[in-house]
């Protein structure tokens, strides 16, 4: 008894289905491809002067050629233990330091006004390492470096 209530129930089930989702989609109505067709040939021959390239545009005023965008400053400096550079130029605005340093005890490298005033703490390291950091500078002006390490070191600004 129960076996053919499952039939029953399944076979209402597909008829439910097929009924519902048919299998074989409507027909959609033909596309038309356009074919091409050969242009007509011309009654009469055309003047000459259709068959010469068009004449050169009107020359237009031209604006300066741009300025070259002014070259980053690369300034390098390298040595042992603790130093100050000498003074350098820098414009206001983003630097990028690069430093290493070969040494097993702090390296600190301060950048410094021209008045001695400290403007930028660029690394602050205990032992060997190599980094990178970026600051600002508010002002152009001449500046320097301030190094502390007790090993050899490296530092590249680039602005």
């Amino acid at each position: 008894m129960k076996s053919l209530i499952l039939v029953v129930m399944g076979a209402l089930l597909l008829g439910f289905f097929f009924q519902c989702c048919p299998s074989a989609p409507a027909e959609a109505p033909p596309i038309e491809v356009p074919t091409e067709q050969a242009a007509p040939p011309p009654s009469q021959p055309l003047p000459e002067d259709t068959l010469a390239p068009p004449p050169p545009p009107e020359p237009t005023p031209t604006q300066p050629p741009p300025t070259p965008a002014s070259r980053p400053v690369l300034l390098e400096f390298g040595g042992h233990g603790n130093e100050a550079t000498q003074l350098f130029r820098l414009s206001s605005g983003l630097i990028r330091c690069d430093y290493t340093h070969d040494g097993e005890w702090n390296f600190i490298v301060y950048l410094l006004d021209e008045q001695g005033d400290s403007v930028a703490l660029l690394a602050n390291e205990i032992g060997a390492c190599e980094g990178s950091s970026a600051n600002g500078v508010r002002d152009a002006g001449n500046y320097l470096l301030d190094v502390t390490g007790d090993g050899n070191w490296t530092v590249t600004l680039s602005q």
